[in-house]
């Protein structure tokens, strides 16, 4: 035999496992059943699949833990698109603001311009109106620009309204025809 059968001490020696599997197992809690004796590597495989059985139960909370760490990275993944979209809502905002403030700035600078050319163009400086008679002065000149504005927007008016009756004459025209 290769080492196997009965030591001094009454126990069986097994010489199919090497020693380390051997230490790894407590053989004093495994007592053999009173008509059927457990051999040492019953109780070898009996440890192996409780291990097996622990392994695969952690492997299942594991994978669990997965699918809720998957959500919660999925629903991370939304909320930063969202910001994403929301920030570049903001700027697109914030730049058609700064367009607006730029266009409003422009058109103030034109009509300070207007205004000015006006002043030059009129007997009387309306910024240094200390008196009355400047200040009707002024008031006259930009009196006359407004009549002007009228007299051009009632023309304006006028012209349209020719317009539109004459398109709606050539379509009378066209449809009866």
């Amino acid at each position: 035999m290769l080492g196997g059968g009965k030591s001094k001490t009454g126990r069986v020696s097994l010489p199919i496992f090497p020693p380390y599997a051997l230490e790894r197992i407590d053989l004093e809690r495994l007592q053999p059943a009173p008509c059927v004796e457990i051999i040492a590597r019953d109780a070898f495989v009996a440890d192996i699949s409780i291990k097996l059985d622990q392994l695969q139960r952690e492997i299942r909370s594991l994978a669990r833990e997965l699918d809720l760490a998957k959500g919660e990275v999925a629903t991370v993944r939304e909320d930063a698109d969202r910001n994403n979209r929301f920030l570049s809502f903001q700027e697109t905002e914030q730049r058609a603001r700064a367009h607006k403030v730029d266009e409003m700035l422009r058109r103030f600078k034109d009509f300070k311009a207007r205004i000015d050319g006006i002043d030059s163009k009129g007997t009387g400086n309306c910024h240094s109106c200390k008196d009355d008679r400047s200040i009707n002065r002024c008031l006259t000149e930009i009196g006359a620009l407004q009549r002007q504005f009228r007299n051009v927007e009632r023309n304006l008016k006028f012209s349209a309204g020719l317009f539109c009756g004459s398109v709606l004459l050539w379509l009378v025209t066209l449809l009866s025809g």
